[in-house]
């Protein structure tokens, strides 16, 4: 998947909604739909294959699930780096298309 694609599948699997293309800006509508922005569709979409504080965030939501997709998660971040170690050095991209595999189940 191109970035921009990642990005829209990670923020949909997130609870993104109403996601599309403005000025050249990745926008929708949060997934709490409390943003104190007046309009909240105009929030612009986190860049989750380039920015690791995002990707934290979205994977400390996982802990607050029920079920088992936080500990699938860290499994498949593990088996996809190869190791501990690499799993905690991975980079963003490699999270969110970890992310995009353990929601859809794939």
């Amino acid at each position: 998947m191109i970035d921009e694609q990642l990005r829209t599948r990670v923020a949909e699997l997130a609870g993104w909604s109403q996601i599309c293309s403005v000025a050249h800006e990745l926008r929708g509508m949060t997934p709490d739909r409390t943003h104190p922005s007046f309009m909240a569709w105009t929030i612009v979409v986190p860049e989750y294959s380039n920015d690791l504080n995002a990707m934290h965030g979205l994977v400390h939501a996982l802990r607050t699930m029920t079920g088992s997709q936080y500990h699938d998660f860290n499994a498949r971040l593990i088996d996809v780096c190869g190791s501990i170690g690499n799993a905690i050095n991975a980079d963003a991209r490699t999270r969110a298309e970890c992310y995009v595999k353990n929601m859809e189940g794939t």
